[in-house]
């Protein structure tokens, strides 16, 4: 009895690289003009014919066990995917015809598209998204796909550098999102020349950038200067003569933030900076409470900086602190009570003696006279000055009426009545 044709091995030839392939495999472009089948063999004629076309086909004779035929498989424009299938079978008889086998051909041309590309400089990445058209949203989804994707840069000696993509998403089935990390390349100056996406057979789209870019691995110094001294653990009088300097090697360096904290009213607050040029700045006068000893708590200044690359660095400052025009006055006494008492000879038992006060250029006060009453936030009782109650820790304004510029006495008294101990307080005019 026979039997029918059974196929052992079968290869393909490309003639435009030579090579017998068991599989066709994935390509960009190919030819291939041969197939080759091996077989057991048989007591008839056996015939191997091209499913797509029967005229393409070769014969084992009896007892033979391989044949060559001729076929002519191109494939050179835009994409696709085919089974060629191998028919086996007994010559002039179709009694045997049957599927013998396959080689799967999966053909590309078409090249990615990039759509976008940009530096993140303080990230150190180049971010971009690139969409493959090719690409289905079925069961041939592995079929065409683009899964490679990186950054070409030159460096200052002229050697290029390719940095590949570690990871990416996907916004839909043919839109990729790539993430390129510099950050592990040596500090220097490079030229992003370019972005690229190969897809799984090498087809390759690029987008030119053609960009500058600094490496920058160090971050920014901070210094503190005060009368061209280092003010750290020292008394500074009036923070508008405190000075914080940037420096960094790449020049682009910036005070990012400036938090004061500390002192006796353990202040927590963010400062606002005036840029003073060539990496100096200057902190907005704040509102608080003069601090002379230690015992009464440093300050504390934290200056954060950054620089173009996204380098960070921080530095903090204690220092005590007192206004450039402080007058400090005696230590006053009164009687525990809310009520302005007053001496034999008719003075306040505690109060406050203006003379003829002066603006910064030189004319006299005259009208209101506005400015701040600040009490100490460990203080024992509210103080009352000029109509207005100030509790500990808090700050409000207060108004002297200087007349024509003449001397002025305003009481100073507690707050609230049966209190005793010590209530320290600072008043500042801006006009002064």
């Amino acid at each position: 009895m026979e039997q029918a044709p059974k196929i052992i091995s079968k290869e393909i030839y490309r003639s435009d690289t030579g090579q017998w392939l068991a599989d066709a495999q994935n390509f960009r472009t190919a030819l291939f003009t041969q197939i080759r089948v091996n077989a057991e063999p048989r007591t008839y004629e056996q015939r191997i014919s091209a499913n797509s076309n029967r005229a393409w086909y070769c014969l084992i004779p009896v007892g033979g066990t391989s044949c060559t035929m001729n076929v002519n498989y191109s494939y050179t424009t835009d994409r696709g995917l085919e089974f060629i299938h191998i028919i086996s079978g007994k010559n002039g008889n179709a009694i045997y015809d049957n599927l013998a086998g396959a080689f799967t051909a999966n053909w590309d041309t078409n090249p990615p598209v990039i759509n976008t590309a940009k530096i993140n400089r303080s990230s150190k990445n180049v971010t971009m998204t690139v969409t493959d058209n090719d690409r289905v949203n079925g069961w041939q989804i592995g079929a065409w796909d683009t899964r490679e994707f990186g950054v070409t840069l030159k460096n200052a000696a002229g050697n290029i550098i390719q940095q590949p993509a570690q990871s990416w998403t996907e916004s839909d089935y043919k839109t990729k999102n790539a993430v390129i990390s510099y950050a592990g390349l040596p500090d220097g100056r490079y030229n992003v020349q370019s972005v690229y996406a190969k897809d799984l057979v090498g087809n390759i789209g690029t987008l030119s950038l053609n960009e500058d870019l600094l490496i920058d691995s160090t971050a920014p110094s901070i210094t503190y200067r005060y009368e061209n001294a280092d003010p750290d653990g020292k008394l500074v009088k009036g923070l508008e003569n405190l000075r914080i300097n940037i420096t960094d090697p790449s020049g682009d360096a910036t005070l990012e933030s400036l938090v004061l904290s500390g002192g006796p009213n353990s202040e927590l607050v963010t400062l606002a900076f005036t840029s003073q040029g060539n990496g100096s700045y200057t902190p907005e006068y704040p509102r608080i409470y003069p601090v002379e000893t230690s015992e009464d708590g440093f300050y504390t200044i934290e200056a954060s900086a950054v620089d173009a690359s996204g380098n960070r660095s921080s530095k903090k400052l204690n220092f005590l602190y007192q206004p450039a025009n402080m007058i400090t006055l005696d230590r006053m006494r009164t009687l525990a009570t809310a009520v302005a008492l007053k001496t034999s000879d008719n003075q306040p038992l505690a109060y406050i003696r203006t003379s003829i006060l002066r603006r910064q250029d030189g004319s006299v006060i005259t009208g209101e006279l506005s400015g701040t009453l600040t009490v100490r936030k460990d203080a024992k009782f509210p103080l009352t000055l000029a109509g207005v109650t100030v509790a500990p820790g808090q700050t409000r304004v207060i108004v002297f009426d200087m007349g024509q510029g003449e001397e002025r006495i305003y009481p100073v008294t507690p707050g609230i009545p049966g209190v005793t101990g010590s209530s320290q307080f600072a008043l500042e005019f801006p006009q002064l």
